[in-house]
């Protein structure tokens, strides 16, 4: 059984909240050691490089959507502020689901930027 994360996050500020509250939850409750994978569409790959980790793969949205209509069609505006999300494009995510798909996942799991993990888990002897 493979599971992954996926997360479809754009902009420093919500980049920055990705790293602060989801990924660190997923980092803290061990995930990433228990072999579940986690992908990042995102229009901001740099503000990501410092994440090393096999179990973590970060994706530019426009490279994941290069081939598609979407390009055109769906433009992220260079400043978001004032209509961020108003006129944001919600549907950028099915390009990372499609990712995960093609890498064979039998679950994928969609995460927000300000998810946080509960952690607790049973052990397998329980």
């Amino acid at each position: 059984m493979k599971i992954c994360f996926v997360s479809d996050t754009h902009y420093p500020k919500y980049v920055s909240r990705l790293k602060k509250h989801a990924l660190n939850s997923y980092f803290k409750s061990g995930l990433d050691k228990l072999g579940v994978n986690y992908y990042i569409s995102t229009n901001c790959v740099n503000d990501l490089n410092d994440i090393n980790n096999a179990n973590v793969k970060v994706f530019d949205i426009d490279i994941l959507r290069a081939n598609h209509e979407s390009l055109n069609l769906e433009i992220l505006p260079e400043d978001p502020t004032g209509i961020y999300p108003r006129w944001f494009p919600w549907n950028l995510e099915r390009f990372i689901y499609k990712k995960a798909i093609e890498d064979g996942f039998d679950y994928i799991i969609n995460l927000d930027a300000d998810v946080l993990f509960k952690e607790v888990f049973d052990s397998p002897e329980s």
